[in-house]
């Protein structure tokens, strides 16, 4: 709809492939400014006002758009159109269908006046589901189903990690997203025409979240670390696949190492085929110039579980959570309650599979 009222509109200056909205031909009234993230979701904020110098310290508003198919998003986890969100929030109308568009006829004018209503419908259910939650946080703040934990936590009182370790080496930190890689999918057989089984992971973030403990240093009140090349080492040296189906064993693996690789099958973030965007692949991976790289200690188990070969650690940094945040019980859904020290992400996993056999 603000492309339909636009005066003319723009690349964005602030967000990358962006768009600005230009709605006034008074420069004092702020353009509009939408970037999508993905398929499901984007944003919509004011853009700076041209102001006077006496106005140059007055806080800027940036609005409080809500785009009903990034809010359906961050409650259903689903991709929907304007019909199937209104079918899955079982709003009381349904969107019309129209032969042409841009043709002013009775049928298209009683078409977009239905779009308008359905929409506004959609946004009232939209709301309903989202009281259910009990969040402060406000609906145009919310651009996934990330933003929906992310409020829980705050509704918990975690306090966010930059504001509780503000000296915290930013070296360290780029060191630590370097090792950041994504999820894995992988196709072990490709273009042969053969049965087949698929095989995938229930609640595999999760799981691997609640193995290395680390709701323990969501909420510590300070996150140190240690120097510890020798014994990581050790234990990459020694450690089985009889080890990693332990669960003691995953306590305490918040580790990165730097290695030089060589022929170790590590994930790479490269340009792959004619594709110009960089994608992530699993390879075998040497460095031909002594190039340093930095991966997590789960990733070099991998790599010597597959190759049988283990990598030569050169730096070994493992992290350490220090004290408890002062933290509050909340209710997540009616009759589903978090107490402080129960461990959040493996309760709404639990409760999750519970709810789900009751269906």
């Amino acid at each position: 709809m603000i492309n339909n009222l636009k005066i003319t509109f723009a690349k964005s200056r602030k967000h990358h492939n962006g768009f600005s909205f230009t709605l006034s031909k008074n420069k004092q009234n702020p353009n509009i400014v939408i970037k999508s993230i993905n398929s499901k979701s984007q944003f919509i904020e004011f853009t700076k006002p041209l102001r006077k110098k006496s106005e140059k310290k007055k806080p800027i508003y940036r609005g409080c758009f809500i785009d009903c198919k990034t809010f359906a998003f961050a409650l259903t986890n689903e991709s929907h159109s304007l019909a199937s969100a209104l079918e899955n929030f079982e709003c009381s109308l349904r969107k019309s269908e129209t032969k042409e568009h841009w043709i002013i006829s009775d049928e298209y004018v009683g078409y977009n006046i239905n779009y308008t209503i359905a929409t506004h419908d959609l946004y009232i259910s939209l709301m309903e589901r989202y009281e259910k939650y009990g969040l402060k946080k406000p609906e145009s703040k919310l651009f996934s189903p990330a933003s929906i934990g992310k409020g829980y936590l705050e509704k918990i009182g975690i306090k966010s990690f930059s504001k509780l370790n503000p000296d915290f080496p930013k070296r360290i930190l780029g060191y630590v997203m370097v090792t950041y890689l994504g999820g894995r999918t992988e196709t072990m057989i490709c273009k042969m025409s053969i049965p087949v089984s698929y095989v995938d992971f229930t609640n595999m973030y999760p799981t691997i979240f609640v193995l290395l403990e680390m709701y323990n240093f969501l909420i510590a009140e300070k996150i140190t670390y240690q120097y510890t090349t020798e014994k990581t080492q050790e234990l990459l040296d020694s450690i089985t696949l009889e080890d990693v189906n332990k669960k003691e064993t995953w306590k305490g693996l918040v580790t990165i190492c730097r290695i030089v690789p060589n022929e170790d099958v590590l994930p790479v973030r490269s340009v792959y085929g004619n594709k110009n965007t960089t994608n992530i692949g699993t390879n075998y991976l040497k460095s031909t110039d002594k190039t340093s790289l930095w991966y997590t200690i789960h990733d070099l188990i991998a790599s010597k579980l597959f190759t049988g070969k283990t990598p030569k650690i050169l730096e070994a940094i493992t992290f350490v959570p220090q004290g408890t945040q002062a933290l509050q019980e909340i209710e997540v859904l009616k009759g589903i309650t978090v107490k402080s020290g129960e461990d959040f992400i493996k309760k709404i996993v639990e409760e999750r599979l519970r709810l789900k056999k009751i269906r």
